[in-house]
């Protein structure tokens, strides 16, 4: 069993297998928990301070980047999976947020942002009943 281990790995052909291409995204959660929208977006290999989370027009923006580590000219790369560069991630909102008390916090990988729902007070209107 070993030699034909052995004899797989040394036919792999390491240097022809292209990187996949999976292009870089976020993948998102999205929860409504104690009358908050609660926005998880996983960022594996970015730094905190290369995170931006904006609004605008109820479209609530995640970009950011991830940086590919520098390989000198005496590495040899086998394969490349990981997927780097820039990537922007967006999600419309509903309007009862209130986006004054929005919160952000990154541990991780993970930046969760936090919009309270805006809570609005039930009116019960009484309507008289008349004979027609």
């Amino acid at each position: 069993m070993t030699e034909m281990f052995d004899r797989l790995f040394e036919a792999w052909p390491w240097e022809r297998t292209p990187a996949v291409d999976r292009g870089t995204v976020a993948p998102m959660d999205v929860l409504e928990r104690d009358n908050k929208l609660i926005i998880r977006a996983a960022l594996p290999g970015v730094k905190p301070e290369d995170v931006k989370v904006n609004i605008e027009n109820n479209v609530l923006t995640i970009e950011g980047e991830v940086k590919q580590e520098h390989v000198d000219e005496n590495t040899r790369v086998y394969r490349r999976e990981c997927a780097y560069g820039k990537f922007t991630r967006s999600l419309r909102l509903a309007d009862n947020l209130n986006f004054d008390q929005i919160d952000a916090q990154f541990h991780n990988g993970i930046v969760e942002i936090t919009i309270p729902k805006i809570v609005e007070e039930k009116k019960t209107i009484s309507i008289p009943v008349r004979t027609a």
